[in-house]
């Protein structure tokens, strides 16, 4: 089955607090009644809050999701249209909604994300009914990053970094510089050294940012 977190917060004078929090787990026993099987989850939440104007933010699972580079040329723009095409098929364009988001400086790279459209239409349809109002839609290490902008003010920095502590050491990472994306990567933590599984964006940020692990976790051992 599949697993809902969620947490409810308000805010106060020393900042956002958690009034509730908690997940729900359900299976879904038919694929085609996903809509009906996603209000019952979210009404279900929405009551257990017990909050009269509800304004939702959501956070999909990457695994619900495709990641992948695309590429854009100001002097070329249908570039872009024959890489996209090069990706696609018409049941991926009839099922999947396909976002794109400019990478680090002086680079033509876009990190491209492509969202069941089902999941899409099923919130649109249900916060209506259940008379919520959806604030915002995003994805896993995606949303730890817009809650340091909004709660922590992230976005005043020259640069940050979003550590996303994952089982079995097997970690995620986002780094924004200058209020721009520099590389979405996963590494795998060992004793003494650090691997990459997968890496979008500044090849040369993942590996400095890599060698900087690498470095603490050495000293770390040294001093033990």
């Amino acid at each position: 089955g599949y697993t809902y977190h969620y947490l409810n917060w308000i805010s106060s004078e020393r900042g956002p607090m958690v009034t509730h929090y908690g997940k729900i787990q359900k299976g879904i026993e038919n694929p085609k009644n996903f809509k009906e099987h996603h209000y019952e989850i979210l009404a279900e939440i929405i009551s257990t809050i017990d909050n009269e104007e509800p304004i939702c933010t959501y956070s999909l699972d990457r695994d619900n999701l495709i990641f992948f580079t695309s590429y854009a040329d100001a002097d070329n723009p249908e570039l872009n249209n024959w890489y996209l095409g090069q990706v696609k098929d018409e049941i991926m364009i009839d099922t999947m909604d396909y976002y794109h988001y400019p990478m680090y400086n002086r680079s033509d790279q876009r990190l491209s994300i492509a969202v069941p459209k089902i999941i899409r239409q099923s919130f649109k349809e249900n916060i209506r009914m259940l008379k919520a109002r959806l604030n915002g839609l995003s994805a896993g290490i995606f949303s730890a990053e817009n809650g340091a902008r909004n709660w922590f003010h992230a976005d005043k920095l020259d640069s940050y970094l979003i550590w996303k502590i994952g089982n079995k050491k097997k970690d995620e990472i986002l780094y924004i510089n200058n209020n721009q994306l520099e590389c979405y990567f996963s590494i795998t933590r060992f004793a003494k050294k650090v691997k990459i599984n997968w890496q979008f964006g500044n090849q040369d940020a993942v590996d400095n940012i890599c060698q900087y692990i690498e470095h603490l976790a050495n000293n770390m051992n040294q001093s033990q």
